[in-house]
């Protein structure tokens, strides 16, 4: 399906009302598995309903992994992961999830309206609301495995929201096939090492990098070209599955 289909697509479900409860207002999104769009409860409440594309929604694993995003999202149990509050199946089959109404832009949608320049001030306020999620997270065994600006969400108040936890990784039998439960330490040791990667993956790239005649956006410490120069390294420590946050390696 070509992109003016999928658009054709999508718009054709405007107006449609899910299970008598949730208007469909307006298109808000639309990425290779799933359409966002503004609704409308049946109360006037106001919310944000994900609806995964009908191709994808009669692949049960497809389908159940849509649905999932929700509870994992939920159980992260913070603020700044946001909020499912419902989650169906509509008329013709296709998935979808209620969240929260965000206002406000996405982390690359306000590096593009700053000309591509993040000052470092605002970069590490991102990062630190990023990092605090995350935290909440790993105290969850959930790493999240996608963080990248599309992801990150400021919202009006300064509010800095996790999205999209579609992919994410609930660390609750990390152990190697045949492997017993009574012998933690594999298990811990991959727990340490994925949620090490969710931060990493965090610090290289949900604050886009400035461009290249300049200093990156990020504080020294925080930046992984900091440590391709001088060859220190940040570090995460990850204990009983929470990682504490990255701290300069000379601290």
């Amino acid at each position: 399906m070509d992109d003016r289909e999928r658009e054709a697509q999508v718009e054709a479900r405007l107006g449609m009302v899910l299970r008598d409860r949730y208007r469909l207002d307006r298109v808000i999104g639309v990425g290779g598995m799933a359409a966002v769009y503004r609704a409308t409860h049946r109360n006037q409440a106001e919310f944000a309903v994900k609806m995964l594309h009908p191709e994808l929604s009669i692949q049960g694993d497809v389908r159940r992994r849509f649905l999932r995003e929700g509870y994992v999202a939920n159980s992260v149990k913070h603020p700044g992961a946001v909020l499912v509050v419902d989650d169906d199946v509509a008329d013709d089959g296709s998935a979808y999830l209620v969240l929260e109404l965000l206002r406000g832009a996405s982390v690359e949608e306000l590096f593009e309206r700053q000309g591509r320049h993040v000052s470092s001030e605002i970069a590490a306020a991102i990062a630190h609301q990023v990092l605090e999620v995350l935290s909440a997270a790993h105290m969850k065994t959930i790493v999240h495995r996608d963080i990248k600006p599309p992801n990150l969400f400021v919202v009006r108040d300064g509010t800095v929201k996790v999205l999209d936890f579609g992919i994410a990784k609930v660390r609750d039998t990390l152990a190697p096939r045949g492997a017993s439960r009574s012998s933690p330490r594999p298990c811990r040791a991959r727990a340490r090492t994925a949620a090490c990667r969710d931060c990493r993956r965090h610090g290289c790239e949900a604050v886009p990098p400035r461009s290249r005649s300049s200093q990156p956006s990020m504080p020294e410490w925080w930046s992984p070209w900091h440590e391709a120069r001088t060859g220190a390294s940040s570090w995460c420590s990850f204990r009983r599955g929470s990682c504490s946050g990255w701290q300069p390696a000379s601290s």
